[in-house]
């Protein structure tokens, strides 16, 4: 990976070897970018709202303050999987919040499902595996919630949402996902779309779940990507915001994945009943 790349990532991150050129044009391209945000942000600036334009003059600093991560950001040439693991074998990774999802990041939200899974967590010398709270198919029983579609509320807490895809359309369970995923998070298909399987989701929900897709279809009316960015920031105020702050004070060990949690075995039961109740 290193060498079809032109890098030295391995002996970048742990003994500070100085940058390729390569990656020099990456900064670049990432500084331009940066200029570009905060121009644009600039112009927002209207005078009319000291609230408003406080905000986003804060958005301005956080921009000037933040640092270009040349080292990590080409996907031109430099594949994802191992750049999250050495970012925890060197402690060399940082945890942020997305400003619009308001998602937890992490190198260890980044990394392949796989070698999560092969992690352990040392407690005082004593080491334990994960357990793994995941909500099972979050989004589409979040938006049952909130448009309160009864009939896709019996479907998703019964695990059966994505069966009735995957069966209708004649596709595999992780393939029904993506499915509903490109009608939920696109934008509303006319009859003659050329992405069929979103199409057939969309119809698929006007017939079973006429109030959720009714909901879905007036989130998306004026921009699609905003209705992805609320879905993602209501997950966020339950997982974050809500179930986060109960388990710190209850000092359980656990790590944000998402719409999941991880925490150690021990504590599983525990932090199960306080996901489960919110």
């Amino acid at each position: 990976m290193d060498a079809r790349g032109g890098y030295t990532v391995f002996r970048q991150l742990n003994a500070g070897e100085p940058i390729t050129e390569r990656q020099e044009e990456i900064q670049a391209k990432q500084q331009k970018e940066q200029k570009r945000q905060i121009k644009r942000l600039k112009g927002k600036i209207t005078g009319d709202s000291d609230e408003k334009d406080a905000n986003i003059e804060q958005e301005i600093r956080k921009l000037k303050e933040s640092t270009p991560d040349s080292l990590t950001s080409d996907r031109e040439l430099l594949t994802t999987f191992a750049i999250p693991l050495l970012k925890i074998i060197f402690k060399k990774g940082f945890v942020t919040r997305g400003e619009k999802s308001q998602r937890i990041f992490s190198p260890f939200t980044q990394l392949m499902r796989g070698f999560r899974e092969l992690i352990s967590w040392d407690i005082d010398g004593h080491e334990e595996p994960w357990s793994i709270i995941d909500c099972v198919c979050c989004q589409p029983t979040l938006i049952a919630y909130k448009s309160e579609d009864a009939q896709m509320k019996k479907d998703c807490l019964s695990n059966s949402y994505y069966d009735r895809i995957a069966e209708t359309l004649g596709q595999t369970r992780d393939k029904a996902k993506q499915s509903f995923c490109a009608y939920a998070f696109g934008g509303n298909r006319p009859e003659n779309f050329p992405n069929k399987a979103a199409l057939a989701v969309q119809n698929l929900m006007k017939e079973f779940y006429p109030t959720a897709h009714q909901y879905i279809w007036d989130g998306k009316v004026e921009d699609s990507n905003q209705f992805v960015v609320e879905m993602q920031r209501y997950a966020s105020r339950i997982f974050i915001d809500d179930i986060f702050p109960k388990l710190m004070d209850k000092k359980i060990p656990c790590l944000s994945i998402h719409d999941g949690i991880f925490t150690t075995v021990r504590h599983s039961e525990k932090v199960e009943g306080i996901v489960l109740r919110h």
